[in-house]
Formats: C-alpha cells, structure tokens, sequence
C-alpha cells in the first residue's frame, strides 16, 4: 500500500511539473516584450534589422582608437559580427573569422566585431589570446548599435552586401569557415 502511494504521489508530482514547464514554454516572446535599457536622450529605431532593406549605420571606435561608420564601408561584403569575451562560443568561432579573413584579404571584403564591453583590457586581453586577429574590434560601450540590430544571443553574425542591404536572415550562435564563405558567397 504505502509502494502504491509513492509512486502516485510521484506521478501526480510529474505531471504538476510538466504542467508547469508546459506553461512557461507557452508564454509570448514576442519582440514586444524585450525591454532595452539605453541612455537618456537617445532615439533609435528598434524595428530591427529586416531582409532587402538597408542595415542601420552606425559609427563606432576600434579597440585600436580608429572610428569605423558603416555606410563609409559600401562597395565591400561585410560580416558583422557581435560578441562578447565571456562568450564561450565566440572564443570558438574567432579563429575561423581569422582564416575567413585571411581567405578573402584580396577582395573587397571586411570583418567586423561588436563587443558592449567596457573593459579594454580585458577585451585586449581576449583578442591577444586568439593568434592573429586581422579585422576591427569595435566597441559599442553604449549599447545603442547592440539594440539597434536586435542582438539577444551571442554570438550573432550579419552578412551586408556591397550595397549595404541585409540579404539574409541573421545567424544567431557560431559560424564555421565553411559557413562563413557559403554565406558570403551568397551575397551579390
């Protein structure tokens, strides 16, 4: 009797878990309800970034003190890729950006990295510890590009063609060489 009781309280407590996972997964997460934290006195369109439309344009510093403005890049593919130090999957993916760049170093092709983190040592730190890094860490220390392209999940790479249009839908989590070239050879 009591074996009986165990294993239905055990059940009954299964399925109350079940329920409740079942319910969480079922929430809406629409874009409405990501909530963005930006600096007084800052408007931006948090539309996203939309497949056939122009990408936003920003201008950003370079770990290296160069400012970067995106519509000055036009006539070059870009892969446009956010990041972080503390990414796991970014530490992976940074050594085939290297051999990405390295592939494409005759043609007009550019690389960039988007980090929000503040701690330029740190961040050196990082990318001296990747063998070779040959394209601009940008810092975005006020998040307003991060939001303005939506980033949720690190890493998470854009492909811009030469006419600075989004041809394909965002790659949310690490690329592989392979998959980098396939992606920019998509690009007119």
């Amino acid at each position: 009797m009591k074996l009986k009781t165990i294993i239905a309280i055990g059940t009954l407590s299964t399925l109350i878990i079940l329920l409740i996972f079942q319910q969480l997964d079922d929430r809406d997460t629409s874009d409405s309800d990501h909530i963005y934290v930006l600096p007084d006195d800052v408007d931006i369109d948090l539309s996203g970034v939309e497949v056939g439309e122009a990408v936003p344009n920003f201008e950003l510093t370079s770990l290296n003190g160069d400012k970067v403005k995106l519509s000055d890049l036009r006539g070059n593919k870009i892969m446009l890729n956010f990041w972080a130090t503390w990414c796991e999957p970014c530490r992976d993916e940074m050594p085939d950006m290297v051999k990405f760049m390295n592939y494409y170093s005759d043609e007009p092709v550019e690389v960039y990295a988007v980090t929000t983190e503040t701690n330029q040592d740190q961040i050196s730190n990082f990318i001296n510890e990747i063998d070779g890094v040959n394209f601009p860490i940008l810092l975005d220390t006020s998040r307003i590009v991060t939001a303005e392209y939506q980033i949720m999940t690190l890493p998470t790479t854009y492909f811009i063609n030469s006419e600075g249009i989004l041809q394909m839908p965002a790659h949310i989590g690490p690329l592989s060489f392979e998959e980098m070239v396939d992606k920019m050879n998509r690009l007119d």
